[in-house]
Parts: structure tokens; C-alpha cells; sequence
């Protein structure tokens, strides 16, 4: 399928709901048709705390949403300002959970239990905001290159539309 066939397809997975375990769902189960996939995770860069915090997970087990109870990952100084600053492109792939500072900070908490793995991290931007950050995984060295990057790329804004989406209405529905 096309690029624009894809972005099709995806939107309408992302957006079609307000559940953000549910978009995510939808997209990964289209997505491993088309690249290697074995993961996504949702991210937000949390300043105050110098951490990140995981708000959302998918693997072939299923979805799980942590918007009350994030999985928060403290980083070094220098690892939160390699995330916050603009050390790394707004999309990048890491080949190897030792490639980064702040890769091997969160390998450390997060994937230690994980064989090598490959990544791709892409900062989720919204009205030229930096909203959250996909992180898509694949298990082995190697498994991304310029195609995935690219349908990720081109899936940047259906992806901080769903998620900016769903966190806006987990906030009305906690009010409630």
C-alpha cells in the first residue's frame, strides 16, 4: 500500500475513538502488516520531574493506558536535556538500546528484560508543539530504515491528534 493509503487507514484507527488504549490497538494490529513491530509506547517528557512518563503501551498481549498511574522513568540531567533539547532529530532510529544516554537510562528501568531491540522515537508534534513521543520497538539490531521512518513521519500528526485527544478526554471524564 501507498503512503497515503496508509495514513488513510491509520487516521481513521487512531481517531475513530477517544480511547487512547483502543487507537493504539487499532493502529498496531494495521501497522504490523506493514513493518516490523513488537511494541509502541507513549511517552510525555515530564520537566517539573526530569523523568519520562509512559502513558500508554501495546504489544501482542494487548493495550495498557496509565494515564492516572504513569510508568515514570527519572532521568540524569544531561539524559532529560538530550531528550528536552535538540541533540536528537524530532524522528530518529536507535539501532542499539546502548546507543544514547538517555536509551540506555530508560534500558536500564524499562527494557532490561527485553532482548536487544530496535527503535524508533518520534516527537509527536501538535500545532508546533512537542506533545508526546511514539516510541515504536521491533526485537533485533537492525529491523528500521528509511521506510518505517518515513510512514512514521508522515503518521506524526494523526498520532499527536489521538493521543492529545484522548488524554483532553480522560481529563473531562475524571471531572465528571
Amino acid at each position: 500500500m501507498d503512503i497515503h493509503g496508509m495514513y488513510r487507514e491509520v487516521s481513521e484507527r487512531l481517531l475513530g475513538t477517544l480511547e487512547l488504549g483502543k487507537a493504539l490497538e487499532n493502529s498496531f494490529l494495521y501497522l504490523r502488516e506493514h513493518m516490523p513491530l513488537d511494541e509502541m509506547r507513549v511517552n510525555i517528557l515530564d520537566r517539573d520531574m526530569k523523568a519520562v512518563r509512559t502513558i500508554a503501551t501495546i504489544d501482542p498481549s494487548g493495550p495498557k493506558v496509565m494515564l492516572d498511574h504513569p510508568l515514570v522513568i527519572p532521568l540524569s540531567n544531561v539524559a532529560f536535556d538530550e531528550l528536552a533539547g535538540n541533540t536528537f532529530s524530532d524522528i530518529r532510529i536507535v539501532e542499539s538500546l546502548d546507543a544514547d544516554r538517555a536509551t540506555m537510562e530508560v534500558k536500564k528501568t524499562y527494557f532490561s528484560h527485553i532482548p536487544e531491540s530496535s527503535l524508533i522515537i518520534m516527537r509527536l508534534i501538535l500545532d508546533g508543539q512537542r506533545c508526546a513521543a511514539l516510541l515504536v520497538r521491533a526485537l533485533g539490531i537492525g529491523r528500521y530504515g528509511e521506510r518505517e521512518r518515513d510512514i512514521l513521519t508522515e503518521l506524526n500528526k494523526p498520532f499527536a491528534m489521538a493521543v492529545q485527544n484522548a488524554i483532553a478526554h480522560h481529563e473531562v471524564e475524571r471531572l465528571k
